[in-house]
């Protein structure tokens, strides 16, 4: 078990939260502004959003294992309240590019830190979208789904985490990824790290107990 790492998103959606995928984005398509948070739709429509928003958190949490995509650290380190701080980011921003409001692989889940003013926050990452394609799609930072980050970004023996490319760098410094704060977190992981399996076993239990 290794507590710090820099982590790789595979994602693998359900069934059901792809023919939600599908289904919300034909009715986005239909209306003018993002539906993500609109809340004078019909009841219909609302459900879907709800349920959506529900498996996504859900099933992202498992394949992110509880890290932030932009940090890669713990939800519970890197937060004081876990589970009212995970927000569920667009990559690609839903106001510019609402007609991918839905879209699976343009939502990840992030602290609020890396998605708030000072950070990422509104920030434009997005070069360009291949329509045909999402998977094509180009991005300023490490795209979370598909970009391999160990070919961007280095962590380093001093805790430090240097780029490797310009895309690393963005998200070197959009994410303040060597601050203090984020520093002290991993050496408390790397601890971990040396701890016995049954005592790392332990923290794990603690950690999915803080999940709940």
């Amino acid at each position: 078990m290794t507590f710090l790492k820099l982590i790789q998103i595979k994602f693998s959606p359900s069934d059901t939260l792809k023919k939600l995928e599908l289904s919300l984005t034909e009715e986005q398509q239909l209306h003018g502004k993002s539906l993500w948070n609109n809340k004078t739709l019909q009841k219909s429509v609302l459900d879907d959003i709800k349920e959506f928003k529900k498996l996504l958190k859900e099933e992202l949490l498992k394949s992110q294992n509880y890290y932030c995509c932009y940090c890669h650290l713990p939800f519970h380190m890197i937060t004081e309240q876990s589970g009212k701080h995970i927000e569920r980011e667009h990559i690609f921003s839903k106001k510019t590019y609402k007609d991918y409001s839905f879209t699976l692989f343009n939502l990840a889940l992030c602290c609020n830190i890396c998605n708030g003013p000072g950070y990422k926050h509104v920030k434009n990452v997005c070069i360009q979208i291949d329509e045909v394609d999402f998977h094509k799609s180009q991005s300023k930072i490490i795209h979370p789904h598909f970009d391999k980050t160990q070919e961007h970004l280095k962590l380093n023996q001093d805790l430090t985490i240097s780029h490797l490319t310009s895309k690393g760098d963005k998200n070197c410094k959009y994410f303040k990824l060597n601050d203090p704060r984020k520093l002290d977190i991993r050496s408390i992981m790397r601890q971990k790290d040396k701890l016995p399996p049954s005592e790392q076993k332990k923290y794990e239990e603690i950690i999915s107990f803080q999940r709940t």
